[in-house]
């Protein structure tokens, strides 16, 4: 009845609405038998996921995320990406989790290479309207920042610019709304927030070895001229041993990133730790690595 009343010539459909005997195919049959009405086209499409949330999306089910919900955490152009360079007959996935990182990733490298083959530039020109030119400020980097500079926007610049790629507030302004509302209503465990003061009882558990590597760590960020490059192979050197075998130097430098985590941050994650260290002032971390007047307490269990 609401074909014919509203003349629809194009419908999509779930996958399910397409199986013999489904809704397409008895409704098809009323239009044309009893309305006398040829029916719309059908295209069935997959059924979308929610990564990070239990089950495919249904509304059935009352498992879904409305366009509004997603919106709170997604730029409009990458959300229309997503459904734009994805043929309806295959099945995806709206990430919800940490991979929603990667996606903004892989949105940012096809819009900045301008699309490489044809279906990724009609994927980017169904994304984009005319005219309209972004600003990708990397979603990873203002997830880990967002915390750091505490809604600052010029203390948000200022780290940008010490890493090379200097946004101003009104091109990553969007984009950290987007953060910091998945951060906030999807993984508030991953917001990185400065300790207020040295963690002396997490270092005074330390192995001594591990004191020596951030001992090492605090020396050679006192003494240095540094970008990410430099700090990224410096943080990765600094567990290393001539005799370690590739999955003991894994497990080395694991073990040290996690140690400074918890000093930095007072867990065991963080953002990358060489960016981080080029990315935000000496003086607003420094003082917690310093641990050379540190009391060698005993500690007890």
């Amino acid at each position: 009845m609401r074909w014919r009343h509203e003349g629809v010539d194009f419908e999509p459909g779930g996958k399910d609405h397409a199986t013999p005997g489904g809704s397409y195919e008895v409704s098809s049959r009323i239009a044309r038998e009893v309305f006398d009405f040829t029916p719309p086209v059908f295209q069935p499409y997959e059924f979308i996921g929610l990564k990070g949330l239990t089950g495919k999306m249904s509304g059935s089910s009352g498992r879904l995320l409305t366009p509004r919900d997603v919106l709170k955490i997604y730029q409009p152009e990458v959300l229309l990406w997503i459904f734009a360079r994805t043929p309806p007959t295959r099945a995806f996935d709206l990430q919800v989790d940490d991979q929603i990182q990667r996606l903004y990733e892989e949105f940012d490298r096809a819009y900045n290479q301008g699309g490489r083959l044809p279906d990724e530039q009609r994927a980017l020109q169904l994304s984009i309207s005319p005219g309209k030119k972004l600003h990708p400020a990397p979603f990873r980097q203002l997830v880990s920042f967002s915390g750091i500079a505490q809604g600052n926007s010029r203390a948000l610049e200022l780290i940008f610019l010490r890493i090379g790629t200097p946004f101003q507030e009104e091109q990553f302004k969007e984009r950290l709304g987007k953060a910091e509302n998945w951060l906030a209503l999807y993984a508030p465990e991953q917001r990185t927030v400065l300790l207020s003061r040295r963690n002396d009882e997490y270092f005074r558990a330390l192995l001594p070895q591990e004191k020596e590597w951030v001992n090492e760590l605090h020396r050679w960020l006192k003494g240095a001229k540094f970008g990410v490059e430099e700090a990224t192979e410096k943080v990765y050197a600094i567990p290393k041993k001539p005799e370690m075998a590739e999955k003991e130097l894994a497990a080395a430098q694991r073990r040290f990133f996690q140690t400074v985590y918890n000093l930095l941050f007072g867990k065991d994650k963080g953002p990358r730790l060489g960016t981080f260290l080029a990315a935000v002032p000496l003086e607003q971390y420094l003082d917690l690595l310093e641990f050379t007047d540190a009391i060698e307490a005993p500690v007890h269990e």
